[in-house]
Parts: C-alpha cells; structure tokens; sequence
C-alpha cells in the first residue's frame, strides 16, 4: 500500500533530523516521514557505552568559530557547552618537519597567482598534488591530520574550509551527540519518525517531477534529465566532467550558475533569499520546474 507525505526524509543522521527539526518549525501542519534503515537514530554522530565509558563514535568536537549552527543547535536544546583551548603539536618523528602553515599559504598564492577563480573547477587533491608534487602533497596530508577536503572543491577548501583550525590554535568545544539526537527525535513530537532495520528505500515518487532539459551554456549541448535523475547523474553519464561532494546539497561544490528557466531547489546550501533569485542551484540534488534549463556549463 502506497503511504503519502508532504516531506520524506531519508536517513536519520544529524542532517535528517536538523531538517526534520526544521519542517517541524516552519510547517507544523505538514506531514513527514523520516526513513532509518539502522536500529539508532544519528547516524556516525553518536555514543556507546564501553566499559561505563560514553565513547563517540563520530566527531566528539565541534570548533566555537567553525561550527555555529551547531552550537545554536546545543543551546536551543539547552545542552550544557564545555569550552577548551587546543593547539597542534607535531610528531617529531615526521620527516621532514611539519609546516602545515607555510605550505597551505604556498597553495593560497600559488591559486591567487595563476587566477584560478576564472578557470573550470577542480578538486583541492588535483590542484594541491599539481602544486607540490604527489610526496610533498601526501607529506601535507599526513600533517594536516584531516583529508574529508581532499575531493571537494579547491577554491572552497582554501577559503572556506576553516583550514587555519589545522594549525592554529583554537577554542573547540564537547559535543554530547546521544543527549542531543535525543532531545531532537523527542522535539518531533506528532510527526511519524520510523526506524527499520535492514531495510533500503527502494523509491520514492516525486509527484511534480518531470522529464525536463539540461543546456549548456558552453557548447549548446541538450542533455535531457529523466525523472528519478539527478542533473548531476545526467550530465556525469554523458560524459560530463564536474567537481562535487556530498551529493545531498548540503556542501555547495556543485553550485552552478542558472542563465535561463526556473529551478526547483531541493538544497540545504542556499539561502531562502538565494533560492527565490533562481540564479545559481546545486546539481546534486535540485531539479527543474520549467521544462527547460540552461546551465553556465
């Protein structure tokens, strides 16, 4: 038997349930459905009991001038916050020597220097072991001490990503996860959240989706995007080359700008007010109201 929703929310880690959390505030009357095919909600951001220790099975830190949302999330589920000051001290059994600083200010002017704002994207992995060579690059990575970066966009990563955190020091902060998840599934309140073990969702029918048109601005090329497709998938399976990441809309890698006809934005990335100027969308994840787009591709 069919089930009908207004909202489908699949996946039940932080970002489903901050969404869920959201249509709760914004449209209380709508109906929605979050889908969890595990047995806890979270996802990777959550703790077990080990030897009457909590120990966090995802990132057990969050960082006060990174991680905003989050700590307006805590405070708005009255979590107590604990502040602490973290600084960065290298293996002296790295050779050579780290110097994380030097070497991501090397990457910064280098990308300034050669005005890659007016080239086509790539990846920070590319454009860094282009740079350094692939020893230097791997030696950069083993010092940094993160490579969640590595496939995302270049220019993002070198002035998005908060990179400094890597060598600086900074004020961090605990983060609870299981007390949080709780508090965010209980605040659900009447909206029907279902856990099933095991089990994949298979399909979801969209009701105003339809078959629509990709153009490329570039070359003039007509790629038609199926229902059930992503622009993204369509334009990967002709060939297309493009930088992206998460593939939900939530990082922004993919972010394209839209010269002709009307998205329907489906992203966590863009604002309210830069969704309804319909001049840029998130391939990923977002598709078409009108039958045809034209993309600066």
């Amino acid at each position: 038997m069919d089930s009908y929703y207004d909202v489908i929310i699949v996946g039940s880690g932080m970002a489903g349930l901050y969404a869920a959390v959201q249509v709760r505030k914004l449209c209380p009357d709508l109906t929605c459905i979050v889908i969890e095919r595990n047995q806890l909600f979270g996802g990777k951001a959550y703790e077990h009991r080990f030897e009457n220790t909590d120990v966090v099975t995802g990132a057990g830190i969050g960082r006060k001038n990174k991680d905003k949302l989050l700590l307006k999330l805590m405070r708005e589920f009255q979590i107590p916050i604990h502040f602490f000051e973290t600084e960065h001290k290298y293996s002296d059994l790295i050779h050579p020597p780290c110097d994380v600083k030097s070497t991501f200010a090397l990457l910064k002017r280098t990308y300034e220097s050669e005005n890659h704002t007016n080239k086509i994207r790539t990846t920070f992995k590319a454009y860094a072991t282009a740079v350094l060579g692939e020893a230097s690059y791997e030696h950069f990575i083993l010092c940094a001490g993160y490579s969640d970066y590595e496939q995302a966009d270049a220019h993002d990563t070198l002035y998005h990503y908060n990179f400094d955190d890597n060598y600086n020091k900074w004020t961090g902060f605990s983060v609870p996860w299981k007390a949080l998840v709780d508090k965010m599934v209980h605040s659900l309140g009447h909206m029907q959240v279902v856990i099933v073990n095991n089990t994949e969702v298979t399909k979801i029918h969209n009701m105003t989706d339809d078959v629509f048109e990709v153009v490329l601005a570039s070359s003039g090329r007509v790629i038609p995007v199926a229902r059930e497709q992503s622009i993204l998938a369509a334009l990967i399976s002709h060939g297309i080359d493009l930088t992206f990441s998460c593939e939900q809309g939530v990082c922004g890698t993919c972010l394209t700008n839209v010269l002709e006809g009307t998205p329907d934005h489906r992203d966590m990335y863009l604002t309210p007010e830069e969704q309804s100027a319909n001049d840029k969308m998130l391939d990923c994840c977002s598709r078409a109201k009108s039958s045809r787009l034209v993309l600066e591709l």
